[in-house]
């Protein structure tokens, strides 16, 4: 068993929701277009691909937010950070921290997540 088994799902889902986003759903596994929303690509040897993937997703994140409501400037402040904090990470471990540090900071905050759709929350 590998060091991230208790990390890859939660990679794979955080960027399903928000490669899903527009649609309004969480995609279908393999269905984003570059197909790094897999569990099976959060390892060491895709590093690099992780790390785009997660700071891709986190973006997608902010625009979805800033388009569609009022966020804080120290939201958009912390969502930056975030994504410089992914682009420096070294590990996987890392990476899995920050994904959980911004789903409970940025994604819980802004969207309700229920029956397989993502939609923005009435904030």
């Amino acid at each position: 068993m590998s060091d991230t088994w208790d990390y890859d799902l939660e990679y794979e889902q955080f960027l399903r929701l928000a490669f899903g986003i527009e649609q309004r759903k969480i995609l279908s596994r393999y269905d984003d277009p570059a197909g790094v929303a897999n569990a099976a690509e959060f390892s060491p040897d895709n590093l690099e691909v992780v790390k785009a993937s997660v700071a891709y997703a986190i973006m997608v994140y902010r625009k979805t937010i800033s388009k569609q409501a009022d966020i804080q400037q120290s939201d958009k402040t912390r969502i930056s950070n975030y994504v410089i904090k992914v682009v420096n990470a070294e590990c996987l471990t890392d990476i899995s921290d920050l994904i959980t540090g911004f789903n409970e900071s940025i994604v819980n905050r802004y969207f309700k997540i229920e029956d397989g759709c993502i939609d923005l929350k009435n904030i």
